[in-house]
């Protein structure tokens, strides 16, 4: 039977969430919402989520209430993998407290492979020991960054997004065992792309070099991106641009000639409606930044 809901925050527990409501850029690598939780004194937690759930211990010791799967103790560097549905019951070390860093991800998706019960891989098992270091990192620099709405801000967290999606992701593969081979396939098309993006790249092309049909390439792209083939085209243009923009002096037909356009101004629509700044604008603001 279902037990009720306990959530106990002690006076000594600090929290600090970051939600896909505010950080716009989870939305872009399907994170529902990370953490940092500092707990210490009274804090116990027990209940349901209807997503999935991951906690890295970075300080300290979890405790282990739940009666499945029978646990004792989360230390330091171990990582709590807690599908959708399941019941965990939890609470910090009275002695040594639990700093841990945690993330709530949807079903389905980029996560659709998650472990079907909860799995509490030790430290000794894990090929990248600092994970938890990293995803601390990652998420402290972007509340560092939270109130600022500029645009090499919000690039800012996009890249920190995906420095957290490619971490978590490359967790659960070496849970899961070997890279399905379409993920591979896929991966190596795009990388492709991202080395010769000024080449003419057509859905028709990229199913081609993957011998991929229209659908399915498309699928893999939804599951594997979060977007479809020629977004992601978009995204690794306007990512080169905005790195030739940045350190270089190029004229804007130059930079558009490198990335894949033919005229400066159907690159300068494009670069505007994805950074909601024009190419002359946005090389203004990354000097005067640097």
């Amino acid at each position: 039977m279902q037990s009720a809901d306990i959530i106990q925050l002690g006076q000594r527990c600090v929290e600090h969430y970051l939600a896909d409501n505010e950080f716009t850029a989870f939305k872009s690598w399907q994170i529902n919402m990370g953490g940092l939780s500092l707990l210490d004194g009274d804090y116990h937690v027990s209940r349901i989520l209807q997503q999935h759930l991951i906690v890295l211990t970075v300080k300290g010791r979890g405790v282990w209430h739940a009666d499945e799967p029978i646990l004792e103790h989360i230390n330091v560097g171990d990582i709590l993998y807690v599908p959708a549905g399941s019941q965990f019951n939890y609470t910090a070390c009275a002695l040594h407290g639990w700093q841990t860093v945690w993330f709530i991800l949807p079903t389905g998706g980029f996560w659709q492979t998650f472990p079907e019960h909860i799995k509490l891989i030790p430290a000794s098992k894990l090929r990248y020991q600092d994970l938890a270091l990293q995803c601390t990192q990652i998420l402290q620099n972007m509340l560092q960054e939270r109130f600022s709405d500029d645009p090499l801000t919000q690039q800012m967290h996009q890249t920190y997004a995906q420095q957290l999606f490619i971490l978590l992701k490359r967790q659960l593969q070496q849970l899961n065992g070997a890279v399905d081979l379409n993920v591979k396939r896929i991966q190596s098309l795009f990388r492709k792309i991202a080395l010769h993006p000024e080449e003419k790249w057509t859905v028709e092309r990229m199913c081609q070099q993957c011998n991929y049909s229209r659908a399915h390439l498309f699928r893999l792209c939804q599951q594997t991106f979060a977007c479809s083939p020629l977004q992601k085209l978009t995204k690794i243009r306007m990512q080169k641009a905005q790195l030739l923009l940045k350190t270089t002096q190029l004229p804007i037909q130059q930079i558009a000639d490198s990335v894949g356009y033919d005229n400066a101004f159907n690159f300068s629509t494009r670069f505007k409606q994805s950074m909601n700044i024009s190419p002359s604008q946005y090389r203004i603001l990354a000097s005067e930044i640097s």
